[in-house]
């Protein structure tokens, strides 16, 4: 399992042992990795499309053709994969990322992420017809921002934790943790040597096509996208029908996630409550201080015009932006509230 990050540049490196002096033309595909969701696909990425401001602009994979080398005819007709030729003396390597995260594919909310694949397969000419040479592929899991380094931490702590037990008080190592490998910054890819590959490619390219097919949408407009064929299963003498994604169907705009959380101790009170932020500005932060103690004291009106910090050496220091920026995380402070003559509001701050 490799864990790679939304958005991100990586690079693949592919060469051919023989040397041969001809070109090959190489199509690389993000899909899902297990058969179940194979089955699926189009379902799945008819649903990713509708969450897309502009669906038929939409790719899952898009390749750096500038920083690509070696590579020629690139073609990037369908949203989930790329194709290009190159030469087998000289070798290819392409830089390429993805725009979709393993959760995307759920309306669910804090569900794991779907195991991914980047499949590779390369074709030589043979005359008239195009055959098959290799298929190869790597499962991944697609994080946003930097989630792929977290994850890979993580997991060490957890390995380390569970090797700790393993090994006892004796501190004798056991064949089990033997098993476990440290990350590698590079990832080698397996050959698939079978010919079951499951999947619905049909239906996924007969959807890229219809998008394909689309007249420009507005940036935020969505659209029902057509589905793939609907399956049955046999359950004893009845049938299930299993609820595809509804064509109508438009998802509701996602709230913005607050930015900062802090808790703060208003006068007279003795428990803490929650301010979410969603911006790192003084702005936003006086806006939802207002709403809280307007709760609790009557400001008659006035505006809150001044916002200071009481620090522990009982340092008086003013609050800006960039005294927002720098607030961790969950910080508890307690706050006095100065009414003034000429109807202004200061607050301060004690943390």
């Amino acid at each position: 399992m490799t864990y790679l990050n939304k958005g991100q540049y990586y690079g693949l490196c592919i060469q051919d042992q023989d040397k041969f002096d001809g070109e090959f033309t190489t199509i690389i595909k993000l899909m899902f990795h297990d058969d179940t969701h194979r089955k699926l696909a189009s379902t799945y990425w008819s649903f990713w499309l509708t969450q897309q401001n502009s669906p038929k602009n939409a790719r899952a994979i898009d390749i750096d053709k500038a920083a690509s080398t070696g590579i020629s005819n690139v073609e990037t007709k369908s949203f989930d994969r790329l194709q290009f030729r190159w030469h087998g003396k000289k070798g290819a390597k392409i830089f390429m990322r993805f725009s979709c995260l393993s959760t995307d594919f759920s309306r669910i909310k804090g569900v794991k992420g779907i195991p991914l694949r980047i499949q590779v397969e390369t074709k030589g000419d043979n005359g008239s017809t195009c055959t098959t040479l290799e298929k190869s592929f790597a499962k991944i899991k697609l994080f946003r921002d930097k989630g792929a380094e977290r994850k890979n931490k993580d997991d060490q702590k957890h390995l380390e934790k569970m090797c700790e037990k393993m090994r006892g008080k004796t501190q004798e190592t056991t064949p089990m943790i033997m098993m476990y490998a440290p990350p590698h910054t590079v990832t080698l890819f397996n050959e698939m040597t079978g010919t079951n590959d499951v999947s619905d490619d049909d239906d996924v390219l007969n959807l890229s096509e219809s998008l394909n097919n689309l007249d420009d949408v507005e940036g935020g407009d969505l659209i029902p996208l057509p589905l793939g064929k609907r399956r049955r299963f046999s359950m004893g003498p009845d049938f299930l029908e299993p609820l595809d994604c509804d064509p109508t169907y438009i998802p509701h705009l996602r709230k913005k996630r607050a930015v900062l959380c802090i808790y703060v101790k208003l006068p007279g009170e003795a428990a803490y409550r929650a301010i979410y932020l969603n911006h790192l500005t003084l702005q936003d932060l006086i806006s939802k201080l207002s709403e809280k103690i307007s709760e609790k004291i009557d400001l008659q009106g006035q505006q809150i015009t001044s916002v200071v910090r009481c620090t522990k050496r009982n340092l008086t220091v003013r609050i800006d932006d960039d005294s927002i920026h720098q607030l961790d995380d969950e910080t508890d402070m307690e706050i006095d509230v100065q009414l003034n003559q000429d109807g202004t509001v200061q607050l301060t701050l004690k943390y």
